[in-house]
């Protein structure tokens, strides 16, 4: 990454926050939307309040059920697949968007609901 980034390469950077953080931001960003990209089967186990749920693998052909004006908080189990699925969302213009560390496994040990 560092001989891309000293080349000039075109580049983005997806900002992370932490669970709190993210709770936080949830109580101040009346606007944030939440993305939740695991498996319907995941979903079925934990679900988490409130948020939209697209598999990652649906996202590519399901953007446009995105909003582009809005906070975009993004969550899976860990967090792995966030960070394609923020890659995605950049590459296709989406600029407020930022993945939750650790997923809705954080989110279920930090709630503990």
């Amino acid at each position: 990454m560092g001989s891309w980034l000293s080349a000039g390469l075109p580049h983005e950077r997806t900002p992370a926050v932490t669970v709190p953080e993210f709770q936080k931001k949830l109580m101040d960003e009346k606007d944030a939307w939440v993305l939740d990209v695991r498996t319907a089967e995941e979903l079925e186990e934990r679900p988490l309040p409130s948020a939209a749920h697209i598999p990652l693998g649906q996202l590519p052909v399901r953007m446009s059920s995105v909003p582009r004006g809005k906070p975009v908080y993004l969550l899976c189990s860990s967090g792995q697949r966030t960070t394609t699925a923020a890659s995605l969302l950049q590459k296709a213009g989406w600029r407020n968007v930022s993945v939750v560390l650790g997923g809705a496994d954080a989110w279920y040990s930090k709630t503990g609901s």
